[in-house]
Parts: structure tokens; C-alpha cells; sequence
């Protein structure tokens, strides 16, 4: 994902929104500013987004400095977004991520938990550490916003969207063989193969593969075959797709496996998810 400078865009609120990586910020200072409105990120106007709101300090209710809220505006395109005084807040738009994940060979990235309500303390420094930005937004250092903005990426493709990214040690693949291994388990989604033709397919011994695999991305080669058919099937959920359709599309001998599994990994059926997800009783 290219980077691009931060801009100063149009005003909301009493001070600017400021972009960068395609991530469009705001502070929202106090009650005096209720009125503020969604930020639109220009650089990807009309696409669905992620609205994040961190609190900096206590507020009404079980608001403390930390808290944060997680609304996927795609699914609910009608409602207002949750803003939080005394609070930075960001449009994150779902295609920032997933390039995000893609580009570091994370093919199984399929969205944030959302809605999600809870207290995130590296969100918080990190927000907070944007302040003298976002107040100033026409001064702001280029390098450090960017640099803020990417560790703000990976900590909630992390943190919510379930992928692991391991310190780079000797133990690990290289960024290629990262690569090379998840286009080839994406590619045999459906078809079955070997730990082998994995392992040759990265130029190593099947032994040392399946050991650095795992420190690579802190899950066996199964393990993750099946988090990207759950995860891919969520999506496709969301999406209207049909359970026949998913089950095919996402490598299951048939619908009744694909539900089998998809209840082992989240506690709930396909059907349940899907009204969830559209706003349906709890």
C-alpha cells in the first residue's frame, strides 16, 4: 500500500481532520462539539469504513482513557456513528486494511471484530501521541504521522482482526517464503495436498517448514487453512452470499461441513451470524 503525505482536509468540529495512509483522523474536544460529523476520508471517498473512536480521559458512563468503539459503517450505513467526547476518532476504510495484510502476505484478513467495546491502552498512546497533530493539522511532521498511522494499522489488524505478525528472528520465514506459503494454501483451498509440496514450494525441508511456519505466523499450516476458510465464509456471510455458495467458494466438502465447522470455531451458526451481523436480536 502506497503511503501518502497527511493532508489537511475540511473542517469538523473546532479543529481539522488530518490524513494519512489513507486513514482520515479527527479530535473531538467536548460536549461543544457534538454536532461533529463523520469523517470522510477523500482519498477513498465512498467506501466502507471502520469508524474507531478512542476516549482519552473518564467520561459518562463505563468510559475510561482507553476505551474504544469499533463500528463497521458498512454494515449499519444508516446510523450515526458513535462519537465520544474528549476522544480521537478515525475512518479506517476496509480496503486500508486489507492491502494492509495483503501486502505482508496475510491473505487471511477478513475484517475486524465489530462492533467492539473495551479499554485498549497502545490505541490510547498511540492516539495520544497524534494530539499535537491533530490540533495542528497544517504543521503536523509528515514522518512521524505516517509512522504513528502504520503502527496503528498493524495493532488493530493484530489486536481485532486476528493475524499475527512475529518478530522478524532467525527462526522465521523470509518475507518471500511468507508469501509464497499463503498463495499456495489459498490456492489448494480446495484441493487436497502435502506438507511436502508446501515446504518444497518455499525451498525447504518439510521439518525446518512447519517449525518456522508456526513462528512465522503463530499457527500450524492447517490452523491457518481453517481460520482462513472461517474467516472467508464470514465475509461471504456479510456479503448475502448463499451457505451452498460459501461452502463451495471456501473448500468444504458441502454446506453441512461447513457449518460443523464454522460452529466449532465461533459457538454459533452461519444463519445466527448472518442476523447478527444485520442487526438482528441478540
Amino acid at each position: 500500500m502506497e503511503a501518502q503525505p497527511p493532508v489537511f482536509a475540511d473542517k469538523s468540529g473546532p479543529f481539522g481532520v488530518l490524513e494519512s495512509n489513507r486513514i482520515a483522523m479527527n479530535y473531538m474536544a467536548g460536549p461543544e462539539t457534538e454536532t461533529w460529523q463523520r469523517v470522510r476520508c477523500r482519498s477513498r471517498n465512498g467506501a466502507f469504513a471502520y469508524g474507531v473512536s478512542v476516549s482519552l480521559c473518564n467520561g459518562e458512563g463505563h468510559w475510561l482513557p482507553g476505551g474504544v468503539f469499533i463500528d463497521d459503517w458498512s454494515r449499519e450505513a444508516n446510523e450515526p456513528p458513535c462519537l465520544l467526547p474528549n476522544s480521537v476518532h478515525y475512518e479506517i476504510p476496509h480496503d486500508t486494511l486489507s492491502d494492509f495484510a495483503h501486502e505482508r502476505a496475510r491473505p487471511d484478513y477478513h475484517g475486524l471484530a465489530s462492533p467492539h467495546e473495551g479499554v485498549d491502552l497502545v490505541l490510547l498512546g498511540l492516539s495520544q501521541a497524534l494530539l499535537p497533530s491533530l490540533r495542528h493539522p497544517r504543521s503536523a511532521d509528515i514522518t512521524f504521522v505516517e509512522n504513528i498511522c502504520q503502527a496503528i494499522l498493524t495493532h488493530m489488524v493484530e489486536r481485532y482482526g486476528g493475524i499475527y505478525f512475529a518478530p522478524k528472528n532467525k527462526g522465521c520465514l523470509a518475507p518471500w517464503q511468507e508469501r509464497r506459503a499463503a498463495e499456495f494454501l489459498v490456492a489448494h483451498l480446495d484441493e487436497p495436498f502435502s506438507l511436502v509440496e508446501l515446504a518444497n514450494a518455499c525451498e525447504l525441508s518439510r521439518s525446518y517448514f512447519i517449525k518456522a511456519f508456526k513462528e512465522s505466523f503463530g499457527k500450524t499450516p492447517h490452523r491457518w487453512l481453517m481460520d482462513y476458510r472461517v474467516g472467508r465464509s464470514r465475509q461471504m456471510l456479510r456479503q448475502g452470499a448463499s451457505l451452498a455458495e460459501i461452502a463451495l467458494a471456501c473448500g468444504f466438502s458441502d454446506q453441512s461441513h461447513m457449518t460443523r465447522v464454522f460452529v466449532d470455531y465461533t459457538g454459533i451458526s452461519p444463519g445466527r451470524y448472518r442476523k447478527l451481523q444485520a442487526g438482528g436480536p441478540r
